[in-house]
C-alpha cells in the first residue's frame, strides 16, 4: 500500500509541475511493471482501480483544458530567449530524476521550441536524496 501512495504522490508532484500526461504515464509504468511481481490483496484491488479508470485518467490526460499552465510559461520563456540566428544556451533545473526525463521528453516533442532550435538532454546529478537531488 505504501508503494502505491508513493507512485501517486510522486504523480501528483508530476502533474503540478509538468504534464499531466507525464503523470499519468508515471502511474502506467509502475502498473505495468507490477503486474509482473507478486500481488497482496492491497496491490490486487489498487491495481484493479487504476485498470478500471485507466481510459478516464489517460482521457483527462490529454485534454487540453487540464493543461499545466506552467508549461506554456516555460514554452514562452523559452522562445523568447531561443530565437533562430542567435546563439543561446540555458540549464533547466528540476527537482527529480524523474521530472528531468519528462522535460526532456516535452520539450523534443514540443514543435515549437524545435523550431526555434532548441535541442535538449539530460545531465542528472547524484547524491543521497537529503543534500542533493531525490529520485
Amino acid at each position: 500500500c505504501a508503494l502505491h501512495l508513493r507512485q501517486y504522490n510522486d504523480a501528483l508532484l508530476i502533474n503540478d509541475t509538468l504534464r499531466m500526461m507525464d503523470a499519468f504515464c508515471s502511474l502506467e509504468e509502475f502498473y505495468s511493471t507490477k503486474a509482473d511481481k507478486a500481488f497482496d490483496g492491497t496491490d490486487i484491488l489498487l491495481a484493479g482501480l487504476f485498470n478500471e479508470n485507466q481510459v478516464e485518467l489517460k482521457n483527462l490526460a490529454t485534454n487540453v483544458v487540464y493543461e499545466n499552465p506552467k508549461m506554456a510559461k516555460l514554452e514562452s520563456v523559452l522562445l523568447n530567449q531561443f530565437t533562430p540566428g542567435v546563439q543561446s544556451k540555458g540549464i533547466l533545473f528540476s527537482k527529480t530524476r524523474k521530472s528531468t526525463h519528462c522535460l526532456n521528453d516535452w520539450v523534443t516533442k514540443n514543435t515549437a521550441l524545435q523550431g526555434a532550435g532548441v535541442k535538449a538532454d539530460i545531465l542528472t546529478g547524484a547524491g543521497n536524496g537529503i543534500t542533493y537531488m531525490t529520485q
